[in-house]
Protein backbone atom coordinates (compact mmCIF):
# COMPACT_ATOMS: atom_id res chain seq x y z
CA UNK A 1 0.00 0.00 0.00
CA UNK A 2 1.48 3.47 -1.13
CA UNK A 3 -0.16 5.57 2.18
CA UNK A 4 2.19 3.46 4.70
CA UNK A 5 5.01 5.10 2.83
CA UNK A 6 3.32 8.43 4.36
CA UNK A 7 3.39 6.60 8.06
CA UNK A 8 6.00 6.71 10.94
CA UNK A 9 5.10 4.63 13.87
CA UNK A 10 5.06 7.18 16.76
CA UNK A 11 5.55 10.11 14.84
CA UNK A 12 2.99 10.47 11.88
CA UNK A 13 0.03 8.29 10.97
CA UNK A 14 -2.33 8.65 7.76
CA UNK A 15 -6.10 9.82 9.67
CA UNK A 16 -8.09 9.87 6.14
CA UNK A 17 -7.04 9.51 2.45
CA UNK A 18 -9.67 9.47 -0.82
CA UNK A 19 -8.89 9.16 -4.36
CA UNK A 20 -10.33 11.15 -7.26
CA UNK A 21 -10.19 9.84 -10.78
CA UNK A 22 -9.46 11.77 -13.45
CA UNK A 23 -9.34 11.59 -17.40
CA UNK A 24 -5.10 11.63 -17.36
CA UNK A 25 -3.96 11.70 -13.57
CA UNK A 26 -5.14 10.54 -10.28
CA UNK A 27 -5.46 12.62 -7.28
CA UNK A 28 -4.71 11.17 -3.85
CA UNK A 29 -5.94 13.29 -1.12
CA UNK A 30 -4.50 12.14 2.09
CA UNK A 31 -4.60 13.62 5.67
CA UNK A 32 -2.03 12.58 8.35
CA UNK A 33 -1.43 13.59 12.37
CA UNK A 34 2.46 14.00 12.61
CA UNK A 35 5.23 14.95 15.24
CA UNK A 36 7.70 15.65 12.77
CA UNK A 37 6.28 16.43 9.77
CA UNK A 38 6.59 13.89 5.67
CA UNK A 39 9.73 14.64 4.42
CA UNK A 40 9.58 15.56 1.01
CA UNK A 41 11.56 11.72 -0.02
CA UNK A 42 8.36 9.99 1.99
CA UNK A 43 5.98 12.60 -0.62
CA UNK A 44 7.87 11.48 -3.73
CA UNK A 45 8.67 7.65 -2.78
CA UNK A 46 4.32 7.63 -2.20
CA UNK A 47 4.21 9.24 -5.58
CA UNK A 48 6.43 6.65 -7.33
CA UNK A 49 4.47 4.10 -5.62
CA UNK A 50 0.72 4.92 -6.15
CA UNK A 51 1.98 5.37 -9.76
CA UNK A 52 3.07 2.44 -10.74
CA UNK A 53 0.34 1.25 -8.99
CA UNK A 54 -2.43 2.95 -10.72
CA UNK A 55 -0.61 2.79 -13.91
CA UNK A 56 -0.84 6.15 -14.87
CA UNK A 57 0.29 9.66 -12.71
CA UNK A 58 -0.81 10.06 -8.92
CA UNK A 59 -0.52 13.57 -7.70
CA UNK A 60 -0.46 14.15 -3.84
CA UNK A 61 -2.38 16.59 -1.83
CA UNK A 62 -1.03 16.36 1.41
CA UNK A 63 -2.61 17.88 5.17
CA UNK A 64 -0.38 17.55 7.85
CA UNK A 65 -2.61 18.51 10.96
CA UNK A 66 0.43 18.49 14.24
CA UNK A 67 0.38 16.35 16.79
CA UNK A 68 2.21 16.18 20.30
CA UNK A 69 5.14 13.62 21.15
CA UNK A 70 3.74 10.05 21.20
CA UNK A 71 -0.05 11.31 20.27
CA UNK A 72 -0.10 10.56 16.28
CA UNK A 73 -0.96 6.89 16.45
CA UNK A 74 -3.23 7.34 19.44
CA UNK A 75 -5.33 10.14 17.46
CA UNK A 76 -4.96 7.56 14.27
CA UNK A 77 -6.96 5.10 16.73
CA UNK A 78 -9.40 7.29 17.93
CA UNK A 79 -10.48 7.81 14.69
CA UNK A 80 -10.89 4.66 13.93
CA UNK A 81 -12.60 3.89 16.60
CA UNK A 82 -9.98 2.11 18.92
CA UNK A 83 -8.29 3.23 22.00
CA UNK A 84 -9.92 4.48 25.51
CA UNK A 85 -13.19 6.47 23.99
CA UNK A 86 -13.51 7.63 27.60
CA UNK A 87 -10.51 10.43 26.74
CA UNK A 88 -10.43 12.89 29.24
CA UNK A 89 -13.02 11.88 32.07
CA UNK A 90 -14.20 8.54 32.81
CA UNK A 91 -18.19 9.92 33.06
CA UNK A 92 -19.25 13.13 32.07
CA UNK A 93 -19.00 16.00 34.58
CA UNK A 94 -22.33 16.77 36.79
CA UNK A 95 -21.95 20.76 36.35
CA UNK A 96 -21.79 23.65 33.60
CA UNK A 97 -18.55 24.43 35.18
CA UNK A 98 -16.90 21.13 34.79
CA UNK A 99 -18.45 20.20 31.82
CA UNK A 100 -17.26 23.68 30.04
CA UNK A 101 -13.70 22.49 32.09
CA UNK A 102 -13.59 18.88 30.62
CA UNK A 103 -14.30 20.37 26.50
CA UNK A 104 -11.84 22.91 27.29
CA UNK A 105 -9.20 20.48 27.84
CA UNK A 106 -10.10 18.44 25.28
CA UNK A 107 -10.02 21.00 22.97
CA UNK A 108 -6.73 22.87 24.05
CA UNK A 109 -5.38 18.97 23.08
CA UNK A 110 -6.95 18.83 19.51
CA UNK A 111 -4.21 18.51 16.67
CA UNK A 112 -5.06 22.00 15.04
CA UNK A 113 -3.49 22.88 11.57
CA UNK A 114 -0.48 24.88 11.83
CA UNK A 115 -1.64 29.10 12.44
CA UNK A 116 -4.87 27.58 14.27
CA UNK A 117 -5.56 28.17 18.30
CA UNK A 118 -8.59 27.21 19.91
CA UNK A 119 -9.51 30.34 22.40
CA UNK A 120 -13.05 29.11 23.86
CA UNK A 121 -15.91 26.34 23.97
CA UNK A 122 -19.33 27.67 24.33
CA UNK A 123 -21.97 25.10 25.44
CA UNK A 124 -26.00 24.31 25.44
CA UNK A 125 -26.59 22.55 27.92
CA UNK A 126 -29.61 19.97 29.15
CA UNK A 127 -30.29 18.08 32.18
CA UNK A 128 -30.73 14.39 32.14
CA UNK A 129 -30.92 11.82 34.71
CA UNK A 130 -27.45 11.24 34.84
CA UNK A 131 -26.86 15.14 35.46
CA UNK A 132 -25.95 18.12 32.75
CA UNK A 133 -25.76 17.14 29.37
CA UNK A 134 -24.35 18.67 26.70
CA UNK A 135 -26.02 18.90 24.10
CA UNK A 136 -23.90 20.45 20.85
CA UNK A 137 -20.32 22.41 22.14
CA UNK A 138 -18.25 25.56 20.17
CA UNK A 139 -14.94 25.47 19.95
CA UNK A 140 -13.84 29.15 18.95
CA UNK A 141 -10.47 29.61 17.48
CA UNK A 142 -8.20 31.94 15.96
CA UNK A 143 -6.58 31.74 12.38
CA UNK A 144 -6.56 33.91 9.35
CA UNK A 145 -8.92 31.63 7.24
CA UNK A 146 -11.73 29.40 8.63
CA UNK A 147 -11.36 25.86 8.78
CA UNK A 148 -11.80 23.54 5.56
CA UNK A 149 -15.42 21.19 6.44
CA UNK A 150 -13.32 18.00 6.57
CA UNK A 151 -10.80 19.24 8.79
CA UNK A 152 -13.65 20.75 11.14
CA UNK A 153 -15.03 17.34 10.69
CA UNK A 154 -12.10 15.15 11.91
CA UNK A 155 -11.57 17.59 15.12
CA UNK A 156 -15.10 16.97 15.86
CA UNK A 157 -14.66 13.34 15.90
CA UNK A 158 -11.49 13.81 18.49
CA UNK A 159 -13.37 15.82 20.51
CA UNK A 160 -16.46 13.53 20.88
CA UNK A 161 -14.34 10.59 21.51
CA UNK A 162 -12.06 12.73 24.20
CA UNK A 163 -14.77 13.65 26.17
CA UNK A 164 -16.77 10.12 25.83
CA UNK A 165 -19.43 12.00 24.16
CA UNK A 166 -20.89 10.09 21.32
CA UNK A 167 -24.01 12.05 20.51
CA UNK A 168 -22.22 15.30 21.11
CA UNK A 169 -22.60 17.69 18.05
CA UNK A 170 -19.31 20.08 17.57
CA UNK A 171 -19.25 23.15 15.62
CA UNK A 172 -16.41 25.82 15.31
CA UNK A 173 -16.36 29.65 15.04
CA UNK A 174 -13.56 31.77 13.92
CA UNK A 175 -13.22 34.28 16.08
CA UNK A 176 -10.64 35.75 13.95
CA UNK A 177 -7.68 36.71 13.25
CA UNK A 178 -4.93 37.03 16.38
CA UNK A 179 -4.22 40.64 15.46
CA UNK A 180 -7.57 43.04 14.49
CA UNK A 181 -8.11 46.61 13.15
CA UNK A 182 -11.01 48.01 15.64
CA UNK A 183 -11.50 52.09 15.67
CA UNK A 184 -13.05 53.36 18.84
CA UNK A 185 -15.47 54.98 17.19
CA UNK A 186 -16.67 51.91 15.78
CA UNK A 187 -20.13 50.78 17.77
CA UNK A 188 -21.05 48.02 16.48
CA UNK A 189 -17.93 45.87 16.38
CA UNK A 190 -17.15 46.80 20.31
CA UNK A 191 -20.13 45.41 21.01
CA UNK A 192 -19.86 42.11 18.75
CA UNK A 193 -16.12 41.63 20.68
CA UNK A 194 -17.94 42.05 23.98
CA UNK A 195 -20.71 39.12 22.79
CA UNK A 196 -17.74 37.35 21.95
CA UNK A 197 -15.66 37.69 24.82
CA UNK A 198 -18.40 37.07 26.98
CA UNK A 199 -20.07 33.94 25.57
CA UNK A 200 -16.19 32.38 25.75
CA UNK A 201 -14.90 33.29 28.90
CA UNK A 202 -11.32 31.87 28.29
CA UNK A 203 -10.64 34.58 25.37
CA UNK A 204 -9.06 37.56 26.59
CA UNK A 205 -8.40 40.90 24.51
CA UNK A 206 -5.28 42.98 24.28
CA UNK A 207 -3.67 46.63 23.08
CA UNK A 208 -0.45 46.73 21.13
CA UNK A 209 0.48 50.12 20.56
CA UNK A 210 3.83 52.04 20.21
CA UNK A 211 5.75 53.82 23.21
CA UNK A 212 4.70 56.91 21.38
CA UNK A 213 1.47 56.37 20.35
CA UNK A 214 -0.38 56.43 23.58
CA UNK A 215 -3.35 58.79 22.22
CA UNK A 216 -4.43 56.76 20.07
CA UNK A 217 -4.00 53.47 22.82
CA UNK A 218 -5.70 55.12 25.22
CA UNK A 219 -8.81 56.05 23.07
CA UNK A 220 -9.02 52.02 22.35
CA UNK A 221 -8.78 51.17 25.63
CA UNK A 222 -11.28 53.46 27.00
CA UNK A 223 -14.05 52.33 24.25
CA UNK A 224 -13.25 48.89 25.54
CA UNK A 225 -13.85 49.21 28.88
CA UNK A 226 -16.78 51.62 28.24
CA UNK A 227 -18.48 48.68 26.37
CA UNK A 228 -17.68 46.29 28.91
CA UNK A 229 -14.69 44.67 28.90
CA UNK A 230 -13.36 44.52 32.12
CA UNK A 231 -9.46 43.25 31.96
CA UNK A 232 -7.61 44.54 28.96
CA UNK A 233 -3.85 43.37 28.72
CA UNK A 234 -1.31 46.08 27.41
CA UNK A 235 1.74 46.11 25.30
CA UNK A 236 3.92 48.68 24.47
CA UNK A 237 6.67 48.18 21.48
CA UNK A 238 9.68 50.07 20.48
CA UNK A 239 8.64 49.66 16.99
CA UNK A 240 6.45 52.55 15.11
CA UNK A 241 2.96 50.68 13.77
CA UNK A 242 -0.49 51.51 13.74
CA UNK A 243 -2.71 49.97 17.53
CA UNK A 244 -3.65 46.75 17.38
CA UNK A 245 -6.19 44.83 19.05
CA UNK A 246 -4.86 41.27 19.99
CA UNK A 247 -6.84 38.04 20.83
CA UNK A 248 -5.53 35.03 22.67
CA UNK A 249 -6.48 32.61 24.93
CA UNK A 250 -6.31 33.49 28.66
CA UNK A 251 -3.64 31.27 30.44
Amino acid sequence: DAVALLEDEGTTSVLWQQVELGRASTTARVRVATTVGVSGDAREAFRLRASELAGEPVLLQLQQLPAAAGDASALQALLRGGGDRRGVGETWPETVDRARATLEQAAWSLPFPEGVEAVGVALLLGGGDDGVVADSAEVAYLAAEPLEPQTAEVLGGFLRRMVGHPALRTSFYRAGPAVLALEPEDTAALGALVAMLRRYPGLRVGVRSAATDTAAASALLNALRSAGVDSVDVERRSEQGPVELRLRRAG
